[in-house]
């Protein structure tokens, strides 16, 4: 669909004006709705979230399939003759996207599965050793003996308990893949948590980083420009720590692991994305890594961002690929705390210029 010029503005808003006096435009909602009154509907597919109604209006999030959202009759349109819906919690989406929840799901609002990552019961996470681990798409290819890829060293999976089919060990993942199980091995439970919050009276000298070990809290520079109060991420490459302050006061550090070969830049950056979860690949997708969660793209051009990490507990120590890894509720909480804000079922958010992506400044 191409974006209306100023004059097919104009133009749509006659027709709207033609439409309440009783023209031929009439409002359309997704069937079950109550014009007026909130309701719970599902999205039918990746739903892209508007800052208004309108399918040329930026575009702030999207929710994945499935999720459970509250809306209610934002009014209908020529480019969404469903009906533009207004979430509960901000933004428009056209009628198209959803549809009824189902009574199971009816509850309440709830994420999209696919976001509902984690070690939940029956699922553990593993690393693959060195020599590498076959993957399988389906049964049947390990069946035929058909590895889809050669897993390395450094990848990380969830993964159910171990069974047998056609002579060979695997292991299924939560993604519904196959991988060899006597190429892994289990790994330690994760760290959830270092962080610190910082009263307004208080700036610590030190925090601890797990292992006995401390790391010094030092000042970071302040960023060009910044507004009284504005929210930013500072992250000290050579104490290992993520600071989060508001204006000149620490509200938040934590431990962190940047990139073990030196590749995390430093430099003035904004949050461009922000992902509730996703797979990581590395080395042409030899190196996969699943079910990582909160992440914050600063520097997306290079696939740098902070994120969740359940793989290791080195933190404060040197130990990515390039990221900024942080213990998973560590994560969460500058996710929450930072721009682009998200709503709980948002799985991608985007800057918008009523919500520029906070910034972070990588320092030595």
């Amino acid at each position: 669909m191409r974006c209306p010029t100023a004059f097919g503005v104009a133009l749509a808003v006659l027709a709207l004006a033609v439409s309440a006096m009783g023209g031929e435009i009439s409002p359309a909602s997704p069937e079950g709705a109550d014009p007026g009154a909130p309701i719970l509907m599902m999205t039918r597919d990746a739903t892209p979230v508007h800052t208004r109604p309108g399918r040329c209006a930026p575009v702030s999030s999207r929710i994945g399939p499935g999720a459970v959202i509250r809306v209610s009759n934002g009014g209908a349109a020529r480019d969404c003759p469903q009906g533009w819906m207004e979430r509960e919690g901000g933004g428009f989406i056209c009628g198209k996207h959803l549809r009824p929840a189902p009574d199971d799901r009816a509850g309440a609002p709830s994420p999209p599965p696919g976001d509902q990552v984690g070690l939940a019961p029956g699922l553990e996470a593993v690393g693959v050793e060195k020599g590498g681990a076959r993957l399988f798409r389906k049964l049947a290819d390990v069946d035929g003996n058909l590895p889809w890829r050669l897993l390395y060293r450094g990848s990380a999976l969830v993964v159910r308990a171990v069974r047998k089919r056609s002579g060979l060990e695997i292991r299924e993942t939560r993604e519904g893949m196959y991988v060899e199980a006597d190429r892994t091995k289990s790994l330690p439970p994760p760290i959830n948590s270092l962080g610190v919050a910082i009263a307004a009276d208080e700036t610590p000298a030190t925090v601890a980083v797990g292992g006995g070990r401390t790391a010094h809290v030092r000042t970071a520079p302040r960023p060009d420009g910044l507004s009284p109060g504005e929210r930013w991420i500072a992250v000290d490459l050579a104490e290992q720590l993520v600071h989060a302050y508001e204006g000149e006061r620490l509200v938040y550090v934590a431990p962190c692991s940047t990139g073990a070969k030196g590749n995390t830049t430093p430099g003035a950056y904004r949050i461009e994305l922000k992902r509730r979860a996703q797979t990581m690949q590395l080395r042409g997708g030899h190196v996969r890594v699943e079910d990582v969660e909160w992440i914050m793209y600063y520097d997306k051009a290079r696939g740098i961002a902070i994120h969740s990490a359940y793989w290791h507990a080195d933190f404060g120590t040197p130990a990515s690929h390039g990221c900024v890894n942080l213990p998973r509720l560590d994560a969460k909480w500058i996710y929450d705390w930072s721009a682009p804000h998200a709503a709980p079922e948002d799985s991608e958010i985007y800057p918008v210029a009523e919500d520029a992506g906070t910034r972070v400044l990588v320092f030595e």
